[in-house]
């Protein structure tokens, strides 16, 4: 699988080379991406009934998604981050699955593209 082939998975390729236009840099970035820990603050946070963290944690997730063109990801933070804005107890529990198969989705195919570089 190459960076083109990832992203028909994962986001918007045009996107993303709007900003940043080197696919080496993009390629880098995005193999990061599983070490990001937002989404593993937001999924503690939530289990942990944090508002206040999983607001946080959400904010910066949407825009590590939006930066790297992730954009089923992005829409999905975006509509959490709208939820919890006001830090305070909301039933996210759906919207809360859905990003994890999303995000389940992007890093598998990441360590496919990974994997496949090797």
């Amino acid at each position: 699988m190459n960076l083109k082939e990832c992203y028909e998975i994962i986001g918007d390729y045009n996107d993303v080379m709007l900003r940043i236009p080197m696919e080496k840099l993009i390629k880098k970035c995005i193999c990061k991406f599983p070490g990001d820990p937002s989404y593993m603050e937001l999924s503690n946070a939530i289990k942990a009934e944090d508002y206040k963290e999983a607001f946080r944690a959400v904010h910066t997730l949407k825009g590590v998604s939006r930066n790297l063109g992730l954009m089923t990801l992005f829409n999905l933070s975006d509509q959490m981050t709208e939820i919890l804005r006001d830090e305070k107890a909301h039933d996210v529990s759906d919207l809360m699955n859905e990003i994890d198969l999303e995000y389940e989705k992007v890093v598998a195919a990441i360590s496919q593209l990974i994997n496949d570089e090797q």
